[in-house]
C-alpha cells in the first residue's frame, strides 16, 4: 500500500473514532404517547433540545424495558412503573415530577356489568407490569376486593382497547389516553378513572444515576427548558400537528391530567409523591396476587426486594 493510502486509512480510522466517542457522550432520551409527555417530542421537532441529547419516539412499554435494561440515560415513566423497574435493577433516580393522571388512567368495561361484583373471576386486559396494574389493585381493594378476585390476561397497553372490542372473554380492560379511542358507546362504559384516586398516578422524569452524576447541568438545563415548554402555546401548536389533530382537541385530553407548571410546583409535590412510593413499595412486599401468571411480573413481589424510597428522589435540580 502506498504511504498516502495509509494516510488515507488512519485518517479515517481516527475519524470514526472520534465520531464513536461522541456518539456515546450523548444521552438517550426516550419519550411516549401520554399526552403531556408529547411535550418533549414537540421540543424536539422545533430544535428545542440540547444537540447533546439523543431522542428517540417509542411506545410506552419499550421505554419501561429500555430504562430498565439500561439503554436508556433518561424518560418518562410513572412513579409506579419506575418503581417497578427499580426492583429488578436499582439504577435510575426522579429528578422532576410532569404531572398526575386525573383521568387519564380508567378502566372500562362491557355495557353488561352493573357492580364490581360482575367483574369477579373473569378476564381483564391490561399491562400487568405497568401502571394499570396499580389501577386495578385500588379500584378493587376500594370496594372490598383484590387482584386475587380476577383473571389477568396482559395485554400491551396500546392493544387493551381493541382487546375489549374483539375478544368476548374480556369484561374489563385497563390503561390509558389514548388508547381507548376506538371503543365505542355500545362497545364499553368507564367505570373508573384515576380522577376517582387523586394524586396517586404520578408521572415522573427519571434518569440513571451514573448519567445524573456526569450531565448535572444538561439535565438542569433540560429541566428549565421543558417548564418554558409546558407553558407555550407553540409546543402545544407543535403537538397538535404531530398527532394529526385540533389544537382544541389536544387541550382537550390535557383536561385529565393536573400538570406542574413550574419547578416549584413539582418540587412542592414531592412530600405527596413519596407518601404514594411508600404505598406502592408496600404493596409490592406482599406475595404476587394469583392472577398475574407471566413470571417476570411476579417476581417483581416479595420482602426480599425492599428498597429504600430515599435513596429514588433526588431534588437538587429543582432547588
Amino acid at each position: 500500500m502506498k504511504k498516502t493510502g495509509i494516510m488515507f486509512l488512519i485518517i479515517v480510522l481516527i475519524g470514526f473514532g472520534n465520531h464513536h466517542i461522541a456518539a456515546t457522550e450523548k444521552i438517550v432520551m426516550l419519550g411516549s404517547d401520554w399526552p403531556v409527555w408529547e411535550t418533549v417530542r414537540a421540543m424536539h421537532s422545533l430544535g428545542r433540545l440540547s444537540p447533546k441529547i439523543d431522542f428517540l419516539f417509542r411506545s410506552y412499554t419499550t421505554n419501561i424495558d429500555r430504562f430498565k435494561d439500561d439503554i436508556a440515560d433518561v424518560t418518562f415513566l410513572t412513579l409506579y412503573d419506575f418503581l417497578y423497574t427499580q426492583r429488578e435493577n436499582e439504577n435510575g433516580v426522579i429528578i422532576s415530577i410532569t404531572d398526575y393522571s386525573s383521568g387519564g388512567d380508567k378502566i372500562v368495561v362491557r355495557p353488561e356489568v352493573k357492580s364490581p361484583a360482575d367483574l369477579l373471576g373473569k378476564y381483564w386486559a391490561l399491562q400487568s407490569n405497568s401502571i394499570s396494574l396499580w389501577l386495578a389493585h385500588i379500584y378493587l381493594m376500594s370496594n372490598g376486593y383484590s387482584l386475587n378476585d380476577i383473571r389477568i390476561k396482559y395485554t400491551k397497553g396500546e392493544e387493551v382497547g381493541r382487546m375489549l372490542m374483539q375478544d368476548s372473554s374480556i369484561i374489563a380492560a385497563v390503561g390509558w389516553n389514548p388508547n381507548f379511542e376506538m371503543v365505542s358507546e355500545t362497545g364499553g362504559k368507564v367505570i373508573v378513572t384515576s380522577a376517582d384516586f387523586p394524586n396517586n398516578v404520578f408521572d415522573v422524569i427519571v434518569v440513571k444515576k451514573d448519567s445524573l452524576e456526569k450531565n448535572r447541568a444538561l439535565y438542569k438545563a433540560f429541566l428549565n427548558d421543558w417548564f418554558k415548554a409546558i407553558n407555550d402555546p407553540k409546543i402545544s401548536e407543535q403537538i397538535a400537528k404531530n398527532l394529526g389533530v385540533t389544537v382544541d382537541q389536544y387541550n382537550g385530553w390535557l383536561s385529565d391530567a393536573k400538570i406542574y407548571k413550574s419547578k416549584e410546583e413539582a418540587l412542592h409535590a414531592y412530600g405527596e409523591m413519596r407518601k404514594v412510593a411508600e404505598d406502592i413499595l408496600a404493596f409490592f412486599d406482599q406475595d404476587p396476587p394469583t392472577s398475574i401468571r407471566r413470571g417476570a411480573t411476579r417476581r417483581m413481589f416479595g420482602k426480599e426486594k425492599t428498597i429504600d424510597v430515599n435513596r429514588l428522589f433526588d431534588t437538587s435540580l429543582l432547588e
